[in-house]
């Protein structure tokens, strides 16, 4: 007699599998060859994972085991069980537009990673390296979401994307002629839900303001200035530079160039020249007082002045942010006054001697009373009291001219007194004339008249009578 046995090999294979924290799942499938039925049991480290049949829910971030027992023969399989988390160093933010930002990806028992955003428009991510790179592209929210192989683990980052404009942004700025500058710039943001600003000058010295508001600063020196604009306590927009110049500078100041700098006896023109940040309320004016020029300043006389007599020229100008920039010239080489010529004398009666020719002499005296101060001073005998003589004689000022060579006649004295200004005197152009007579009438001759013509023995006694010149 004999009893038949029948051997069966019953095996179970080992098994991986992935859970995230927080979540849970099936252990699924023990393959194996002859297996009964299969229970879960035996948990390593039940802080990790709780086991409940055949779910496994991920209790904390690590890894553990857990047997599989079948039912036939015992056979056993160790479950290894993998808890899955991964975190971002931060879960939200605020870029402008053109911003790249990266977040780092941390965690445990990580497959593959990858990332995605819900909205192409307003952001691209990519994974390089554990890190998430985020560009921000257009004003709106979007969520990204990065998702590991194994558990399908996430972690989201919210994103908010803004823009900053300011109007103007950046520029050339003036300092006024009296007291400092002012710079402003109007500040317009998107999907901004808190705005701060500060200038570099006072970094870190936040102030909070409503969406289009104007931010001014009135207390600016000569140099360069920058605006910041902080949204939602994080994204910080830089302004191109507000540059504040001395208006020394041609760009920064206003230049009154006259039509002449020397003396003359015409009217004096300006040309008004504005530098290129003086693009507002530009006005001209003359006066004879400075006074009078500003309260003459005008904008039809705004690049083009006249002055009709000394005084003063001024102009002013303001740029964008309202400083104030001024400037003067006084005019003081006009003169329009004639010099005086006086003749002492002006004129008269001479006699011819008895022998040789006669002289007749004056002294010449000019003044000028217009200011540019005399020039030229000459003078020239002449026989002709309307055609003027071509041969003319420097005199010094208060001095006696003569003529030593005159005949019986008629002489007239001219002069050509010219001061700086080019006026030319014209109270002795032309003298009064001086007549030299010859000694045969009673007035240019000595008569000398005796007592007696006849013989006698007394002595004889003269009258002598001079002529009346």
């Amino acid at each position: 007699n004999y009893t038949a046995i029948t051997m069966i090999l019953v095996t179970l294979q080992d098994k991986t599998i992935y859970v995230e924290e927080g979540k849970e799942t099936k252990i699924g499938e023990v393959k194996g060859e002859n297996a009964g039925e299969i229970t879960f049991g035996q948990v390593e480290d039940d802080a990790i994972i709780k086991l409940d049949g055949d779910t496994v829910t991920g209790l904390k971030a690590g890894t553990t085991t857990l047997i599989a027992t079948e039912g036939k023969a015992g056979a056993t399989a160790t479950i290894t069980v993998k808890v899955v988390k991964i975190e971002l160093a931060t879960t939200s933010g605020t870029m402008l537009i053109g911003e790249s930002r990266t977040v780092k990806i941390t965690g445990t028992n990580n497959g593959t990673l990858s990332a995605k955003t819900s909205d192409g428009e307003v952001s691209t991510v990519s994974i390089n390296n554990n890190e998430i790179i985020i560009n921000a592209k257009k004003e709106g929210n979007a969520t990204i979401t990065v998702t590991e192989s194994n558990a399908k683990a996430t972690a989201t980052y919210e994103i908010k994307v803004a823009s900053v404009a300011l109007s103007p942004n950046g520029g050339t700025y003036t300092m006024p002629t009296e007291g400092n500058a002012t710079i402003k710039t109007t500040v317009t943001t998107v999907n901004a839900e808190k705005i701060e600003t500060a200038w570099s000058d006072n970094a870190g010295q936040w102030s909070v303001i409503e969406n289009n508001e104007l931010v001014e600063k009135t207390d600016c020196t000569a140099g360069t200035y920058y605006l910041y604009v902080r949204i939602n306590e994080e994204a910080i927009y830089k302004s191109k530079e507000f540059i504040v110049g001395e208006n020394t500078l041609e760009t920064n100041k206003i230049i009154i160039t006259p039509s002449t700098t020397s003396w003359t006896n015409q009217n004096i023109t300006a040309t008004v020249t504005y530098g290129s940040t003086l693009t507002a309320n530009k006005k001209a004016g003359y006066g004879t007082t400075l006074g009078n020029a500003q309260s003459a300043a005008s904008t039809s006389t705004a690049t083009s002045l006249t002055a009709t007599a000394n005084g003063y020229f001024y102009a002013e100008a303001t740029d964008v942010a309202g400083n104030k920039v001024t400037a003067s010239l006084q005019v003081t080489q006009i003169d329009k006054t004639p010099p005086t010529v006086t003749l002492s004398p002006n004129g008269g009666t001479y006699t011819m001697p008895t022998s040789g020719n006669a002289t007749i002499k004056t002294k010449l005296t000019a003044a000028d009373t217009g200011g540019s101060e005399l020039k030229t001073l000459q003078y020239a005998w002449s026989t002709s009291n309307s055609t003027a003589p071509t041969g003319w004689t420097t005199f010094t000022n208060g001095s006696e001219v003569k003529k030593t060579d005159c005949t019986a006649g008629t002489y007239y004295l001219w002069t050509n007194v010219i001061d700086n200004a080019g006026n030319t005197a014209t109270s002795v152009r032309t003298s009064s004339a001086f007549t030299v007579k010859a000694n045969t009438d009673s007035t240019t001759k000595i008569t000398i008249t005796p007592s007696t013509t006849s013989w006698t023995n007394q002595n004889i006694t003269a009258t002598v009578t001079y002529g009346s010149t």
